[in-house]
Order: C-alpha cells, then sequence, then structure tokens
C-alpha cells in the first residue's frame, strides 16, 4: 500500500468554519435587525393613522355641536362624506386598516366589518357626550397587528401613545368593569 496523495474533498480549515459561522451570524442579526425596524415603521404609521382619527374626531365635533360621532364609520368618513362615493371608500378602507395587518380588506365592505380599530362612543355609556380626560377613544383590535407586542391608543384628551402589552388598557377596564370596553385580542 502506498501513502500517496489522498484525492478527494479537503476538509475545511477551522479558521474557515468560525468566518462561515459568523457570516451566518451577521446575515441573521441583519434580518432580525431588520425585521424589527419594519415592525417600528408599521406602528409609527397605525399612530400616525390615529392622528388621522383624532383631526376626523375634531371636525366632525366641529361640525355637530361638539358631539363626537357614533361609530367608527362615522368617524373614517368624517360622517358628512357618502360611502358610496369611490373616494370615501377607498380613504375608509385605507384609514380602517391598520399598516401592521398583513392581509388587506378586499372591499369597503370587508373593511368596514373588519375594522383593525377599535371605537368608544362614550355617549351611550356615559349618558354625555364628553368622556373624562384619558378615556380611550380609538385603539387597535388586535394584538397581533404589532406582533403581539402591543397597541397604540388614542384618549379623549388627544393624547396618543403606545401600550405595550395592552397594559394601561387592562388597567383601564379593571378600574371601569362597569364600561365593559373590548380589550384587543
Amino acid at each position: 500500500m502506498s501513502s500517496g496523495p489522498q484525492v478527494g474533498l479537503a476538509k475545511p480549515s477551522s479558521a474557515r468554519k468560525r468566518l462561515g459561522v459568523r457570516v451566518l451570524g451577521i446575515v441573521v442579526a441583519v434580518i432580525a435587525v431588520l425585521f424589527v425596524l419594519e415592525k417600528i415603521r408599521e406602528s409609527w404609521a397605525c399612530r400616525n393613522k390615529l392622528r388621522v382619527f383624532l383631526d376626523h374626531c375634531r371636525r366632525f365635533q366641529l361640525e355637530n355641536g361638539g358631539r363626537y360621532p357614533a361609530d367608527i364609520v362615522s368617524l373614517a368618513t368624517v360622517a358628512y362624506v357618502p360611502l358610496s362615493s369611490a373616494g370615501s371608500n377607498h380613504a375608509a378602507t385605507f384609514l380602517l386598516t391598520c399598516p401592521g395587518r398583513s392581509e388587506r380588506p378586499l372591499s369597503i365592505e370587508n373593511a368596514l366589518r373588519n375594522a383593525d380599530y377599535l371605537y368608544v362612543n362614550w355617549e351611550p355609556i356615559l349618558g354625555t357626550n364628553e368622556p373624562p380626560a384619558a378615556y380611550p377613544i380609538v385603539y387597535d383590535r388586535h394584538l397581533r397587528n404589532h406582533f403581539w407586542l402591543g397597541v397604540n391608543v388614542l384618549t379623549s384628551n388627544g393624547n396618543l401613545f403606545w401600550d405595550f402589552r395592552c397594559n394601561w388598557l387592562r388597567d383601564f377596564t379593571r378600574k371601569h368593569p362597569e364600561y365593559k370596553l373590548q380589550l384587543p385580542q
């Protein structure tokens, strides 16, 4: 038997293995950072939609003697824009859909039935049109919109904030069980 050179694939050196592991680690880290940045972008885009809701609410109040809209559809369409017009259908569909939602509604009817936001009309609950300061007005319907990390909340005094894991909303519903507010799912 001869002890000549061996033919076949050379085994990678340990330095090459370490380099490969490092490159793979960097690729995974970059993907994770991009994922987190996209979720942050979606959350900010959602918050911007809630600012539009706030503008619509103030506009509605100016035109209706200080009253709040009756429901989310009225708020999304600012109540005086008919749903039959093409422009308002698109605007309402856009406004009622959270940017963090993975699927998009195909029609205005679907968007209105399955709005990604909950609106609280305090008038039937409190018997008054003006809710106390810092009561929730609009917030995300689903935790999944923002990867189960939390929801955006708009309050009656115009405060707009990120509610991590719905802690603020849960505390609010514990303090006020008589209101029977729906928590995000």
